[in-house]
């Protein structure tokens, strides 16, 4: 059992490593990818995904404000104005489910380039090669 005069040391130490692991866990992007992101736009590629999806959210941090400039095709059909807006978890982004559906999208994120489907997954390595973007260092 630990004397009562150093559980107040052992909290602080645990509170403050708690924190230097969740500090290290929200930094932004160390890399810029704006211009990675602007070539895989400019070669045509377009993003298919969900606003509810872990992997494209997954995508959309590792890019950071980069991720804006990607050509972007919601897909969930919840995303529609029904005269109030769009419903704020849609993020702007209104659905083209019809879209989605006619490219045969069943996964996301989902990469096409020319109606055709390059590549399903997050690995941006992936996306690189099939667009011919080279990432950043």
């Amino acid at each position: 059992m630990m004397p009562m005069h150093r559980k107040p040391i052992f909290a602080l130490a645990l509170l403050v490593g708690a924190i230097a692991v969740v500090s290290g866990c929200t930094s932004a992007p160390a890399v810029d990818y704006s211009a990675f992101t602007a070539c895989v736009k400019d070669a045509g590629v377009v993003e298919y995904g969900a606003y509810w999806c872990p992997n494209c959210a997954r995508v959309k941090l590792t890019l950071g404000d980069a991720w804006n400039s990607l050509a972007y095709v919601e897909c969930d059909p919840k995303c529609v104005d029904t005269g109030a807006g769009l419903p704020d978890y849609c993020k702007g982004f209104t659905s083209q489910t019809a879209q989605c559906l006619e490219m045969g999208v069943d996964k996301y994120p989902t990469w096409t380039k020319d109606r055709q489907i390059l590549y399903v997954g997050t690995d941006l390595g992936e996306v690189a090669r099939v667009s011919g973007c080279p990432l950043p260092d």
